[in-house]
């Protein structure tokens, strides 16, 4: 491994060399595990968690889909449904209609 000094504008510091014939780094579940929490968290831009860790933005994409819930059989969720708080008052604006639509 070569490790380089950064530049003032935070470029990547860091370059792996890899030579042999293995070319592809392999990565424990734990580590794409925190990799993908780190990019879930809010107002956190993909590209930038990828840049940090030196891979590729695809690469957490992927990860989300190897680790999501495709192929899974189906669950329903419960739902409650309560009375309004405040029946009697009159709304400020009129209600807009809701558009509530279910994709299986």
């Amino acid at each position: 491994m070569l490790t380089l000094i950064p530049d003032q504008k935070g470029f990547m510091a860091r370059i792996e060399i890899m030579s042999g014939t293995e070319r592809r780094r392999r990565w424990s579940d734990e580590a794409k595990l925190r990799i993908l929490a780190e990019a879930d968290q809010p107002g956190v831009r993909i590209n930038d968690v990828a840049r940090r860790h030196d891979i590729h933005p695809g690469q957490i994409r992927l990860w989300r889909q190897s680790f999501s819930y495709v192929g899974r059989p189906a669950m329903f969720l419960p739902v409650e449904i309560t009375e309004e708080a405040s029946a009697t008052q009159a709304p400020d604006t009129p209600p807009t209609p809701a558009v509530i639509e279910i994709s299986l």
